[in-house]
């Protein structure tokens, strides 16, 4: 009998209908069986069916929730209140997976999306890689960082290192900053969570700081003052900071940080003046000025540890009473200062050159950085071209020699030169024969007729014609003579 009723129970089970999960889901009560996603979708569809099937307008006043498959969806018709209203109710098992219920909507609401899960590419963290200082130990970068919520982990490439990225005015001169490589893996992360099976706190990531040479400067300078004594004084204060991160080979295995110079060199220059100039003019015109500057530098080149000088210079000038100048003085005491009482300058870190110009026989040697060779090298010709070009004493005898020959003798009047022939050879441009007699006759005296010749003044021209030409044979060489640079 048992194992009837059991064949009975299984028969059943298998041939009933399976239980299937169904969606939340609203109906209002003018509708009938119209599905929506939420209640207040449902209270709207209210709305819309009452607009649709009256002449009055119809609007939501508000929608209250009397419990949770439960709601009254009340609304205004031509703006006056409680004059309609509709029940929601709400039908279904449950919200989809991972959608969560809004129960101020009566609404599931899909999750979030995932930014992380697009999150794969690389991303550039900067940190700080340790001290040049040899009894300071190296860091290692992070295995992983968080940015923007989302997990990079570490590869092995390094984009570079620099000095003095995060440097202020005499600080953080040492420190070594490195840019690696990190690879998003696509899940999420928080600063103070970390995922489980790390044993460290993530810290957020840092993109690499502005690399570009900075330079900034700042003067300022009081207003001249008037003393007891009648002296004048002011007081100036100038600073000049100049950051250049360059480039830095690193290996942080080991003790400490081994790191070689790149190109550029990083180079960090921190200069501060001050200075306090008197005036003073005595009574018969003279005056003398005196100048009292203390000057404080920080510089910082390649790899090499920083140094710090400085110089106290003291100058003195005046004036004659006659105008003329008076004497002068300058002394300069400390570390900053060099042989010529000037301040101490520091050369940039690079690769030692050699270089010999010598004179133009000489031969060119030079050894170090090829492009500062080939710079001197062309300077070099350049001098000893111009050199040899303004050598006259040496060329004296080649120019001599060039302008020598029967060609370039000067022809000073050695034999004749037919002036006739040459003058005849002209152009006339008046007729060779006297004009004829003009003659006029008068109306009164008799109505007589008289002769006009012109052979008196063509016998006087005819005879004359060669000293006309003559003078203006010689007027006209002398004309050609000036107009090519005679006397």
């Amino acid at each position: 009998m048992k194992r009837i009723v059991s064949v009975f129970i299984v028969l059943v089970s298998l041939l009933a209908p399976p239980a299937f999960a169904v969606d939340f889901y609203w109906r209002n009560g003018v509708q009938g069986a119209i599905n929506y996603s939420s209640a207040v979708a449902a209270c709207h569809g209210a709305v819309d069916h009452y607009s649709s099937t009256t002449s009055y307008t119809v609007t939501v006043d508000k929608l209250v929730f009397n419990s949770d498959t439960s709601a009254t969806c009340k609304l205004l018709r031509n703006g006056s209140p409680n004059l309609l209203s509709t029940m929601l109710a709400r039908y279904g098992d449950s919200c989809p997976a991972d959608y969560e219920y809004n129960s101020a909507t009566g609404e599931c609401v899909a999750p979030e999306p995932d930014q992380c899960a697009t999150a794969t590419s690389e991303f550039v963290h900067e940190y700080n890689a340790g001290s040049l200082d040899p009894s300071v130990p190296p860091s290692l970068p992070p295995s992983s960082v968080c940015e923007s919520g989302c997990l990079y982990n570490r590869t092995a490439t390094v984009k570079g290192c620099n000095r003095f990225l995060e440097t202020t005015t005499g600080k953080d001169l040492n420190s070594v900053y490195c840019q690696v490589v990190y690879q998003g893996v696509g899940s999420q992360c928080t600063t103070n969570n970390p995922p489980p099976g790390s044993v460290f706190d993530q810290p957020p990531a840092k993109p690499p700081a502005d690399a570009t040479p900075q330079f900034t400067s700042d003067n300022q300078c009081g207003d001249w003052i008037t003393n007891a004594d009648g002296t004048q004084s002011r007081n100036c204060t100038s600073t000049e900071t100049l950051k250049e991160p360059g480039q830095l080979n690193c290996d942080n295995a080991g003790d400490y940080l081994h790191c070689t110079t790149g190109k550029p060199a990083p180079r960090f220059e921190d200069t501060s003046k001050t200075e306090q100039t008197t005036k003073t003019t005595n009574p018969d015109g003279s005056s003398k000025t005196e100048t009292s500057t203390t000057t404080d530098k920080t510089v910082c080149v390649g790899t090499k540890p920083c140094t710090s000088t400085t110089a106290e210079e003291t100058s003195s000038s005046g004036t004659n009473a006659d105008g003329t100048p008076g004497d002068e003085s300058k002394e300069c005491t400390g570390s900053g200062c060099t042989s010529d009482g000037g301040e101490e300058g520091e050369d940039e870190e690079g690769p030692e050159r050699a270089a010999s110009a010598g004179s133009c026989d000489a031969a060119f040697l030079c050894s170090g950085d090829a492009i500062d060779c080939e710079v001197l090298r062309q300077q070099k010709e350049q001098l000893c071209h111009a050199e040899e070009m303004a050598d006259f004493p040496k060329h004296k005898p080649a120019i001599e020699a060039a302008v020598s020959g029967d060609q370039f003798q000067l022809n000073e009047g050695a034999g004749v030169i037919d002036v006739p022939s040459f003058i005849n050879q002209g152009t006339r441009f008046l007729p060779s024969t006297c004009p004829t007699a003009e003659s006029f006759s008068l109306t009164t005296a008799g109505g007589r007729t008289f002769q006009l010749s012109y052979e008196p003044l063509c016998r006087a021209a005819s005879d004359l014609s060669g000293l006309f030409v003559a003078v203006a044979t010689v007027l006209a060489a002398l004309y050609v003579g000036r107009a090519v640079g005679g006397q």
